[in-house]
């Protein structure tokens, strides 16, 4: 799954999802989801897991452009090309 098929299913949960970097991460940045406290905690282990295989094309997308909504949804019709993938 792309990066940006993942932020929008993020999005579309209702999640907040924001790129916070800095020393103090291990490689050097974290995707923050936000909201996933209140879902069930079998949905939330199971979206941790797609998070961390995405991190790499949510990363991408969330330094490519401030507007992720906009630019997730023309990479999933195509218009525009995953940075990694041009």
């Amino acid at each position: 799954m792309s990066g940006a098929a993942l932020y929008l299913e993020l999005r579309a949960l209702g999640l907040g999802v924001t790129l916070e970097e800095g020393p103090e991460y291990p490689d050097g940045c974290a995707v923050i989801v936000r909201g996933m406290n209140k879902m069930p905690s079998a949905e939330r282990e199971r979206l941790q897991l797609r998070i961390a295989a995405g991190k790499p094309g949510l990363v991408r997308l969330l330094r490519a452009e401030p507007n992720c909504n906009t630019r997730a949804v023309l990479q999933e019709a195509g218009v525009v090309a995953d940075r990694e993938e041009a």
